[in-house]
């Protein structure tokens, strides 16, 4: 029971952290990008501006995969916990983790990944194709 307790509190520990870091991830790239081109010098071809951005989508899309994976573990792990006490708070969390509403974390971590992701790899997509209006809005 004890190994089983582990890895579940290993799992929620990394529920937080994995977004953690791509959180962070994030906050230094668009601080480069809107630090970038606030000073008007993009020193960046619009090539490298467009496969930046799909990188750091993909990378958006593989947290949530990430998260959904981590998810799926953890509640399989709380169901094996559940079988294995016979009262306690596996119980208790049990009628809790089916709710829809407030969603869990790794939910709302999925989402805004998908979207951030989503996000980034239109804009590399409008880079990478030469749209005249993003390249101008841009200045590329």
């Amino acid at each position: 029971f004890g190994s089983y307790i582990d890895v579940y509190n290993n799992l929620d520990s990394l529920i937080w952290q994995v977004p953690g870091f791509f959180v962070g991830g994030a906050a230094i790239f668009f601080g480069f990008v809107a630090s970038s081109f606030q000073s008007g010098t993009t020193k960046l071809p619009s090539t490298v501006w467009g496969l930046l951005f799909l990188f750091v989508g993909a990378l958006f899309l593989i947290g949530a995969y990430t998260m959904s994976r981590l998810r799926i573990h953890h509640t399989r792990m709380g169901i094996e916990l559940k079988g294995m006490e016979p009262i306690g708070y596996f119980h208790k969390r049990s009628t809790t983790v089916r709710k829809f509403w407030p969603p869990a974390a790794p939910h709302v971590f999925i989402v805004f990944f998908s979207i951030l992701g989503g996000f980034c790899l239109f804009i590399s997509a409008l880079v990478l194709t030469k749209s005249q209006w993003l390249i101008s809005l841009m200045q590329l």
